[in-house]
């Protein structure tokens, strides 16, 4: 019997938890995809993203069974350390290890100097996650330039495999790192499932926008609220917030201006969902408005347009030229009257055209899915040869 590669994943955040968003929902649909051909062991933090008690359901440090067959070491906070991951690097010999974050201290940072120390020869990968773009460099970008010159003079990311979710997030990492740089170009794999579309009743003059995702600086939240504060008085509009705060001194910034919008625009703050709850609570919305600063590839942009809910988004994803398919904008966030415009748009958009737009982007999923999810990249990133 052929033994099957041996793939370690470090991964801050993992299922059961949600909050923590696309970086989950990425390393789950990989698993899914190669499980029959490597086995793969995750360690991870025995809560989610947020929370202060750790998962009822599950075993904390000891290798316990995911239900799907997955190796899980759920760590407690006291076994984050130098100790508690030399012991887990130190049990068995993989063949390769996934580091999912560019800047986690506990689950990528300190195992590549651990790595290093312990002479550890297993194929070493690395995902960014968006976090080289430039709208994610901007924040706190000091702290961010001085640690990746750091990385650099150190050699912390030497003689390792970026996994890049793009081609533009390939370019980014060769712009930090290098045109020598070692990359493979794999987009994110979804294990999102075909809806039928749901027919939404859209009046001229009204609309219900959407916002879900982690509340943050990166997500940028507070742009579209300073947008939606000029809505003319004759329009109706609300806007479901949804997701945990990631950033509160951010977030109180955002409820400054929650208050200060005029009565015709509502909005309903709700908490983080789990999965199985996304596509119906999309579905009930007109548009998803997400000016990000940054995304790597944005999960919740293809669960957006899967729900039939077409999506308003920055220029700075993968989700490009949306309007010549009547699917979507993306904006520059440098434009603020093209955001006025397109927003102004969807709120005078008729159920005729509106429907159009809504079929066309659940199109878009579907085509997205048949056509771009192919897992050979990651064959190519995890089964190849070669380090």
């Amino acid at each position: 019997m052929i033994k099957k590669p041996q793939i370690l994943v470090f991964i801050d955040w993992y299922l059961p938890g949600f909050k923590a968003g696309g970086p989950i929902r990425s390393v789950a649909a990989i698993i899914h995809a190669l499980k029959d051909e490597a086995d793969f062991s995750i360690v991870t933090e025995d809560r989610d993203f947020g929370d202060d008690v750790p998962f009822s359901t599950i075993k904390t440090n000891c290798w316990t069974t995911s239900p799907d067959g997955v190796s899980i070491f759920y760590c407690s906070p006291d076994l984050k350390t130098e100790n508690g991951i030399k012991k887990i690097l130190s049990e068995k010999k993989h063949d390769t290890i996934y580091f999912n974050s560019l800047f986690s201290g506990k689950f990528t940072i300190n195992p590549l100097r651990l790595i290093s120390k312990m002479n550890i020869q297993s194929k070493i990968i690395l995902a960014p996650r968006g976090m080289l773009g430039k709208g994610a460099l901007n924040i706190k970008p000091l702290r961010k330039k001085i640690f990746l010159n750091y990385s650099r003079v150190f050699g912390l990311y030497k003689n390792i495999t970026w996994h890049a979710s793009s081609e533009q997030e390939a370019d980014e990492i060769r712009k930090s790192f290098g045109e020598q740089t070692s990359i493979v170009v794999a987009m994110n794999l979804s294990l999102l499932q075909s809806t039928e579309r749901k027919t939404k009743i859209k009046n001229r003059g009204e609309v219900k926008f959407v916002f879900l995702s982690r509340i943050s600086r990166k997500k940028n939240l507070l742009f579209a609220l300073q947008l939606l504060k000029e809505i003319p008085s004759k329009d109706k509009v609300s806007y479901d917030i949804i997701g945990p705060i990631e950033d509160a001194a951010y977030w109180n910034v955002c409820l400054g201006a929650i208050a200060q919008l005029p009565e015709h625009v509502s909005v309903n703050i709700l908490e983080a969902i789990p999965p199985d709850q996304i596509q119906k609570t999309l579905s009930e919305h007109h548009f998803f408005l997400f000016p990000t600063e940054h995304e790597n590839f944005g999960h919740v942009i293809l669960e957006a347009l899967n729900a039939a809910c077409p999506v308003i988004i920055s220029d700075q994803t993968p989700w490009r030229n949306l309007e010549k398919e009547k699917c979507g904008w993306d904006v520059t966030l440098s434009d603020k009257n093209e955001w006025r415009k397109v927003i102004e748009t969807a709120i005078r958009m008729d159920q005729k055209e509106y429907d159009v737009w809504s079929e066309n982007a659940m199109k878009k999923a579907k085509v997205f899915q048949q056509d771009k999810t192919s897992p050979e990249p990651f064959r190519k990133l995890f089964l190849r040869e070669g380090k």
